[in-house]
């Protein structure tokens, strides 16, 4: 998804939202496991597969 998102003008909304996301998702795989980690990833890659959408 970033390969994609970094192929559009850097100055479009949807390419900074989807690499933020993405950023967002890479710093939660470093967080504590557990019932809370676990949704918050969950929550992350449910962004990812939106913005992937998206920008398909």
């Amino acid at each position: 998804m970033e390969a994609v998102a970094r192929k559009l003008p850097e100055d479009d909304v949807p390419r900074a939202c989807a690499l933020a996301c993405a950023g967002e998702a890479r710093q939660r795989l470093n967080l504590p496991t557990g019932l809370v980690g676990a949704r918050q990833m969950a929550r992350s890659v449910n962004a990812l597969c939106d913005h992937m959408e998206a920008l398909s």
